[in-house]
């Protein structure tokens, strides 16, 4: 294991309350209610790695101590060294790096890293913060932040802040390029991202047939199952062998799909791409379904 890395010392934006963030990876899962038990809380899961909040020096100075426990091994009388099941768990402790607040949409442009970043250009992103806990903080950090922005990174707002009601608050920013490469550097930050682009549908797509499918092959009896709460499900091909039940709520309503979407919703759930399966001719069912109708009949 790693040491724990020791936080840099960053200027603290004027009304957001400093909070120390660190990746911590692990070489197997860890229960979120064993990292609740230690004082700490999960703000977000990613292949490999487990972003986690430490709300305050306190956590962090307790967390540090129990691994230091674990490094000095058992006390006498103790099969085990205190604190196994977390902390063995755990692979390295840091900080996160700015390269891991790049979204998605700015690394297929090409942007994987702050080099990647030419400071002469404007960028228009969405910028999301971490949770904040409480509604009126989240209000507080949205309107601190953009105020930080656009006094010491001479960047504007574009439009109004969204502050969800559940930890979500995205905030779009016009910013030079030198300034953004600052904000990627900012704990406040989870995520920074070129703005989404419309799905205007595919062209020319395939005319394709029950007919033109090949055979699905159902998942094993072991296969995960995913609940899909939407509008019902009907009958496919695509879905023979993999639906465990279909209920509906209430059972009035009855288990068919009249909107048409919870149909393919499933699919999607099942297959993923279905036009990537339906080129590669593979239908083999990995996840299983089950489906509750809670939408009135449209008519």
């Amino acid at each position: 294991m790693e040491t724990i890395a020791v936080a840099r010392a960053r200027a603290p934006i004027p009304g957001i309350d400093p909070k120390l963030i660190l990746k911590v990876e692990l070489t197997s899962a860890v229960d979120e209610d064993e990292w609740r038990r230690a004082g700490l809380h999960v703000l977000a899961q990613n292949p490999g790695n487990i972003l986690v909040l430490f709300s305050d020096s306190f956590e962090l100075e307790a967390f540090r101590d129990r691994v230091e426990r674990f490094i000095a091994g058992p006390v006498k009388g103790r099969e085990n060294p205190p604190h196994n099941s977390l902390i063995a768990s755990i692979e390295r402790v840091g900080e996160l790096d700015p390269k891991d607040r790049i979204g998605p949409r700015l690394a297929a442009s090409g942007i994987v890293g702050l080099d990647d970043i030419d400071g002469r250009n404007v960028f228009v992103v969405d910028v999301e913060l971490w949770d904040a806990g409480e509604q009126f903080d989240r209000e507080v950090r949205a309107r601190s932040l953009i105020a930080y922005v656009e006094g010491d990174l001479r960047g504007q707002s574009v439009g109004q802040p969204f502050i969800g009601t559940s930890g979500f608050s995205l905030v779009r920013l016009r910013i030079r390029g030198s300034e953004l490469k600052i904000l990627f550097d900012r704990p406040e930050v989870a995520s920074i991202d070129l703005l989404p682009l419309p799905d205007l549908g595919e062209h020319d797509v395939p005319s394709v047939t029950v007919h033109d499918l090949p055979p699905a092959i159902p998942a094993e009896r072991d296969s995960p199952i995913i609940g899909i709460i939407d509008s019902g499900l009907n009958a496919h091909p695509l879905l023979d062998g993999l639906v465990v039940e279909q209920i509906a709520v209430p059972a009035a309503l009855g288990t068919a799909d009249v909107w048409g979407h919870g149909t393919k919703v499933a699919g999607i759930a099942a297959y993923g791409d279905v036009r990537e399966r339906l080129d590669q001719r593979n239908f083999v069912g990995s996840v299983r379904i089950l489906s509750a109708r809670v939408v009135n009949d449209p008519r």
